[in-house]
């Protein structure tokens, strides 16, 4: 199993925000360049990227700023509206999920990650219209990405309007889209009540990345917060202080024989101290 990599969504996300309202470039740049910093002293040697990065960094200072920090990625992630129901909208979803794969290859990974994000009325289908919405979307996308990258992947997402989290439901649209693998969430499958080890050995054979991920009810004041069937709150935990057996998943990966790529969730320690909780993440693996 190769060495875990470090997603920054929630390091980046500060930036962006603080972007959003000032619209200040270069800050946003120095931003981008002290967490790479932060990244590369904790001991992580990859990264996961996300499309907003590229999307306002631009693919090639994105790229030079990895190589000037010695960091290569393990994945791309990209978000789309692929639950959409409208025709008009359809053939250029498709175009950009192509274009990610472009984008995923240019940033020599192998991993690409469709995200599907759960647009305004999408309360009002089916889950079975929903997920047969995004098996159309991504039978193209997933055949022209195979030429592109080694594995093309969903997540088993914890946006529960979506109706894919539970197993049986992701196997379903696995089962529609040749080619297409999980993204392991060690995590997400607690919100419907399903078994993290259970849900692994059920996906065998059938997972192209894994995301270790630990959970806790959300504490006072947290912001990004996903919400469990029967209303709980919870949110991102620092890696080993959550309710998720982090080692215990690791462990039946290896037994597996799971030799895939893999990324470390993070959000800092509640001490608020980020080179500390870098480290201690990366240590907690191994990185």
């Amino acid at each position: 199993m190769k060495k875990p990599g470090l997603m920054t969504m929630s390091m980046f996300f500060r930036l962006f925000f603080k972007f959003q309202a000032d619209q200040d470039e270069e800050d946003l740049v120095d931003g981008y360049q002290e967490m790479l910093d932060l990244v590369q002293e904790a001991g992580f040697q990859a990264v996961d990227v996300i499309s907003w990065e590229v999307k306002f960094l631009g693919l090639e200072r994105v790229k030079r700023m990895l190589a000037g920090h010695g960091l290569s990625v393990n994945s791309y992630i990209a978000f789309g509206e692929y639950a959409r129901m409208d025709e008009e909208g359809f053939a250029g979803r498709i175009e950009q999920g192509k274009h990610d794969a472009d984008t995923a290859a240019e940033l020599g990974t192998d991993v690409l990650m469709l995200v599907p994000q759960a647009q305004e009325g999408i309360g009002e289908y089916a889950p079975e219209v929903i997920r047969t919405r995004l098996t159309e979307h991504w039978r193209p996308i997933v055949e022209y990405a195979k030429e592109k990258v080694g594995h093309v992947v969903i997540e088993d997402t914890p946006d529960l309007k979506l109706h894919l989290c539970k197993a049986a439901d992701v196997m379903e649209v696995l089962d529609k889209v040749p080619g297409l693998e999980l993204v392991y969430d060690s995590a997400n499958m607690t919100l419907v009540g399903e078994d993290p080890l259970e849900y692994l050995k059920a996906f065998e054979g059938r997972i192209g990345y894994v995301h270790m991920k630990d959970y806790r009810p959300t504490p006072p004041g947290g912001l990004l917060v996903e919400y469990a069937e029967d209303g709980t709150k919870m949110s991102t935990a620092p890696v080993g202080t959550g309710i998720i057996d982090i080692k215990g998943i690791a462990a039946e990966l290896e037994k597996a024989g799971y030799n895939g790529g893999m990324t470390m969730e993070f959000v800092v320690d509640d001490d608020g101290d980020f080179p500390k909780s870098l480290k201690r993440t990366c240590d907690y693996l191994a990185c």
